[in-house]
């Protein structure tokens, strides 16, 4: 409908990973709805945090690389991943990169405890847990 906006993910080649709007455009991330995509507006702003800006294509190159960096270490369509971060240009990044690297992201806060975390790790039966090796923000 009108003003309806979801993200239409397509992996390289046919396959694709949700479809909320039918196109012919493989390899892209779509903004549906806002009329944004990585090929035709890669030079304008897309993430801005801590003071530091990433354009739609920086976004693009970050994600792809990611992706391609979980797929090496077997993560593939049905593969669950925990993302285990505060709101960050990189949350932003793992997150589309799993879903292009066909898996389901498993949502966990940033400030569960650990035995919080076992028990999603194990209810959600997460196959890799991705975090951030820095100080808190």
């Amino acid at each position: 409908g009108q003003g309806r906006v979801g993200i239409a993910l397509r992996a390289v080649g046919d396959r694709r990973l949700d479809d909320h709007r039918a196109d012919d455009r493989a390899g892209e991330i779509v903004v549906v709805g806002a009329g944004v995509s990585l090929r035709d507006d890669a030079d304008r702003p897309a993430v801005v945090f801590a003071g530091l800006e990433y354009s739609y294509g920086d976004i693009g190159k970050l994600v792809s690389r990611a992706a391609a960096g979980l797929q090496a270490r077997g993560i593939k369509k049905g593969s669950k991943v925990g993302l285990f971060m505060p709101n960050s240009g990189y949350c932003v990044v793992m997150y589309y990169a799993i879903l292009c690297a066909g898996a389901t992201v498993v949502n966990y806060n940033p400030i569960y405890t650990e035995a919080d975390l076992v028990k999603q790790v194990e209810d959600s039966e997460t196959d890799m847990l991705v975090t951030l090796d820095a100080p808190p923000l």
